[in-house]
């Protein structure tokens, strides 16, 4: 028989049944979020300026440290045999705190320095690779050094330019739809059938519609898109935007444009979002940036691209998407001006002259955003491929299920949760 003592000593070291595990993960995911509600922490900035201008005093960022640190400790302490959601919680409030903790180190420094607030990117900051290195991961969530971000873009300029090469396409010129109503037309007709064919790539169930809608008020600097939830905007319904400036959308933009912004972008992987506190306080552009990106590779898999000129426009918005990795590392690292920045532009993104001001503004202005559609993509496409080495009896369209089910989560906490 066990002594009194060596009873009690036993019972301390028994494994704690998983619904207690689950209890204690369930108290500390309340008490993070309830942290980051009540410090000083600014909003989610894409402009860097904005962001450097937000950042709070001494006192306030020592509260934020202490805070993270704190939490920190509670998570390294807490079981991980607790359910794969559940763990997925856990890992990512552990990502966020070793991430907001390297943010206070940069931004204590950066306020006991003279909050110098750079005008041309960070480059001229003294430290700059360690910041420029902070924003790789803020918008990217994975650790990758500004050499790896220059040499991952200049090879995917490299493999594009040659990719259009290839395309036998007898035409200088980009075709413009200018009636708006055929516009309307061709977006419905390529909303039907990828529904149609939207299962040979993912398991989806019904989705909700989605209304293609004119950007309202467009110049020069807008984008050709954007999907707007129906709980971020003040139309009632989900809509994906074109951008009809000076009433024309170039033709060869349809296709990727709707895969990228509606289906099976930004619209279905919105379908997919749980109501979770964490996950609606905390955003992750690799992944939902680099899963709209991803996406527009499948086309062929969802009965599009059967044109040439459909499969040039692809690769040509590819290109500029590819020539603003090298322009934000170029940038914000090595120190590039505007004109060294446009005379890369020209040399490699020929025929898009007319928008080099606007990306060129955007990746400086926006340090690091621009990385999140290439690189997040590029990593899911090699997590794509251990997922499938780790389950040989799965395919790729059981991945692409399983990874929207994961949630909005950074990317790099992925790479072993299977």
């Amino acid at each position: 028989m066990l002594s009194p003592l060596l009873f009690v000593l036993c019972c301390l070291h028994l494994p704690e049944k998983p619904a207690a595990q689950e209890s204690k993960l369930f108290q500390a995911k309340e008490a993070f979020i309830a942290g980051l509600d009540s410090l000083e922490i600014p909003e989610f900035e894409y402009d860097y300026r904005h962001y450097f201008n937000s950042i709070p005093g001494v006192t306030a960022l020592e509260q934020q440290r202490h805070f993270f640190l704190r939490q920190r400790h509670l998570l390294d302490a807490l079981n991980t045999a607790v359910p794969d959601a559940q763990l997925l919680d856990l890992k990512q409030m552990k990502w966020e705190c070793a991430h907001q903790l390297a943010r206070l180190r940069l931004e204590e420094t950066w306020v006991k320095s003279g909050r110098n607030i750079p005008s041309e990117g960070l480059h001229s900051l003294p430290d700059h690779r360690e910041w420029y290195q902070y924003f790789i991961r803020k918008f990217t969530s994975l650790s990758l050094s500004p050499e790896e971000i220059f040499s991952f873009g200049t090879s995917e300029v490299a493999r594009i330019k040659y990719e259009i090469g290839l395309i036998n396409y007898q035409s200088d010129t980009v075709r413009y739809i200018r009636d708006k109503d055929a516009l309307m037309h061709a977006f419905q007709q390529v909303d039907s059938l990828v529904r149609q064919t939207l299962p040979r790539l993912l398991e989806a169930g019904s989705l909700p519609e989605v209304y293609a809608m004119e950007c309202p008020d467009a110049n020069p600097a807008t984008p050709p898109g954007a999907y707007l939830n129906r709980n971020s905007n003040s139309y009632g319904k989900d809509v994906f935007q074109y951008n009809f400036y000076d009433h024309k959308f170039p033709a060869g933009d349809l296709e990727w444009l709707y895969m990228h912004e509606a289906i099976p972008g930004h619209h279905l992987q919105s379908s997919f979002r749980q109501d979770d506190p964490l996950q609606r306080r905390l955003i992750y552009p690799g992944n939902f940036e680099g899963w709209a990106c991803y996406v527009e590779y499948f086309g062929d898999s969802l009965g599009l691209y059967n044109h040439a000129e459909s499969r040039l426009g692809k690769l040509n918005w590819d290109l500029v998407r590819s020539a603003r990795v090298v322009l934000d590392a170029g940038i914000h690292f090595y120190g590039w001006d505007q004109q060294h920045a446009l005379e890369y532009w020209r040399q490699h993104v020929p025929g898009h002259d007319h928008i080099a001001e606007r990306e060129i503004s955007r990746v400086t202005n926006w340090c690091g955003q621009a990385l999140a559609y290439k690189v997040g993509a590029d990593y899911l496409f090699r997590l794509s491929r251990r997922w499938l080495q780790a389950h040989p009896d799965k395919t790729l369209r059981d991945f692409h299920t399983w990874f929207l089910r994961t949630g909005n989560r950074p990317l790099t906490i992925l790479s072993d949760q299977y």
